[in-house]
């Protein structure tokens, strides 16, 4: 009676089975049906006896129908889909039906080549039937490792150089595929194609984002010099959907992962940004096309370039901040006096200097002086917890308050030799330094008291400068000043020293102009 029933099962998949192929040698379902279909009659061949016939046989009559439809038929899509599903679904069963040496797989790859340049001058339905094309041919090498070996430069290839979108598209899809399954033959393309996320269409952009992603996320790959440029310059897209994806990506999803990328990715970024790849120390071996596609040089785009680099400080830890300000000082800022950053308008290396004085200035490099970032969530703890919280916060100020000593210590220096030095070339660039200077008083206020009253003069001279500036930015809500016992103060309503009186002044030795007295 068991047996039976089997029979019966085995007659009615072989019925059923008939129906389906009956469907897909008409070549008239939509090509998503056909996958479907092409997928259901897999799934009844145990019952149906296992011989897997009916596949080479519907694999000569998609060649035929490949060989004589046109690329604008319905017929030859169906084909298509076809095709790649059955290699797919057969070699993964052991039949061997597509290998590199089958003439399938060289017809559907100059469909995929052909029809997607042809697309490029006719622009309707060639370049759809040719994406589509190269949809097939991926699903025939992820089942044939030495065709992906010979055919992945042809994906990279279209992927960098088709004008369709639809087939970059796909060919990055492909590769997706590809790198879960062949990730060490496709590592060495990570760089080409991660010039993907600044793909000419905004589609193409997000899709890269989405697929690069995952990548990261599920560790089929790692984070490459290429690939970091890509998704920080992703943040400032010009579609602001694209721009928001690529925050939520990268910023909420992958740094967080990688604690020290922002960090250690700063500096060479800065200079990369301003298109200054030649520099001695900050050397940056770049293709003429990402180059085109990573380079905001200019005035003009200063604002892009300073959103990238804001975001990354935004999330960095308190160390790395106090470290990045002073790798800043140090690779920017005294570079200029040194020689070795140069000033004339002509180079590439001026706006370096603006944009490291901006970031220096911004709210983003500040540190939080060791408060807890979390917030008030330790209160439910276990008593221990808290203790040890407690206690790792105190260190963790303390450290800080220490690395913020030292940090300022180092930097002023650098900061007046260079104010000293764009006097000297009359930059307008000086007004920026003062800029930094004034936020290094409002947050280092007792290091640079501690700065300062052992250098009299210079607490005059920056007592001045700061005093012009503000006359020039008025209104100001506060305003730094030298007390008369030589301490830095901030007057209350936007008045210096003392409340109410007026600041005497006195001649600065070798400047013309008038310093407060102390």
């Amino acid at each position: 009676c068991g047996a039976q029933r089997g029979a019966m099962a085995a007659g009615a998949a072989a019925s059923l089975r008939t129906e389906l192929l009956g469907i897909l040698k008409g070549f008239g379902a939509a090509p998503s049906l056909a996958v479907l279909v092409v997928q259901a009659a897999a799934a009844l061949e145990p019952a149906a006896g296992g011989s897997y016939g009916w596949a080479r046989e519907l694999m000569s009559s998609c060649e035929a129908t490949l060989r004589s439809a046109g690329a604008e038929t319905a017929a030859a899509h169906a084909a298509l889909a076809t095709v790649g599903e059955l290699a797919m679904i057969c070699n993964a069963s052991g039949l061997g039906v597509c290998t590199a040496a089958k003439p399938i797989v060289a017809l559907v790859q100059g469909i995929a080549i052909d029809n997607s340049r042809d697309g490029e001058a006719a622009g309707g339905g060639g370049a759809a039937y040719g994406a589509a094309a190269f949809i097939a041919l991926g699903k025939f090498c992820m089942r044939d490792a030495d065709l992906a070996k010979r055919l992945i430069t042809v994906f990279t290839h279209e992927l960098a150089a088709n004008a369709q979108p639809a087939v970059r598209n796909n060919a990055l899809v492909v590769l997706f595929d590809l790198a879960k399954r062949y990730g060490d033959l496709v590592d060495r393309h990570v760089p080409a194609m991660a010039l993907a996320i600044c793909d000419d269409s905004p589609v193409v952009r997000h899709q890269a984002l989405m697929l690069f992603t995952q990548l990261l996320l599920e560790d089929y790959l790692k984070w490459r010099p290429a690939l970091f440029r890509a998704f920080c310059v992703a943040t400032a897209d010009a579609e602001p959907l694209v721009a928001a994806a690529a925050r939520n990506c990268f910023h909420s999803l992958l740094m967080p992962r990688s604690p020290r990328l922002a960090f250690d990715g700063f500096v060479p970024l800065l200079f990369i940004l301003n298109g200054c790849v030649d520099h001695p120390t900050q050397k940056a071996t770049l293709d003429g096309r990402e180059r085109d596609k990573v380079e905001m040089a200019g005035s003009a785009h200063q604002g892009r370039r300073l959103a990238i680099l804001r975001g990354l400080l935004s999330k960095m830890s308190d160390e790395q901040r106090l470290q990045c300000t002073s790798k800043l000082c140090q690779e920017v800022l005294a570079a200029v006096p040194d020689g070795t950053l140069a000033l004339d308008p002509a180079t590439k290396q001026q706006p370096v200097l603006a944009d490291a004085l901006a970031l220096l200035a911004s709210r983003e490099i500040k540190v939080s002086a060791g408060a807890n970032k979390d917030g008030d969530d330790d209160d439910d703890a276990p008593p221990a917890a808290a203790a040890s919280a407690a206690a790792n916060a105190a260190r963790g100020k303390l450290l800080t308050q220490v690395a913020r000593k030292a940090t300022v210590e180092s930097i002023v220096p650098i900061v007046i030799e260079l104010k000293r030095h764009l006097e000297g070339e009359h930059s307008p660039l000086l007004k920026d330094v003062f800029m930094f200077l004034r936020e290094l008083l409002r947050d280092h206020k007792q290091h640079m008291q501690d700065i300062l009253s052992r250098d009299r003069q210079l607490g005059l001279e920056i007592e001045f400068e700061m005093r012009k500036m503000q006359n020039v930015e008025k209104p100001m809500s506060e305003r730094v000043s030298l007390s008369p016992g030589g301490r830095l103060s901030l007057g209350s309503n936007g008045a210096p020293g003392s409340a109410g009186g007026r600041t005497p002044t006195r001649r600065v030795p070798g400047s013309k102009s008038k310093a407060p007295a102390p």
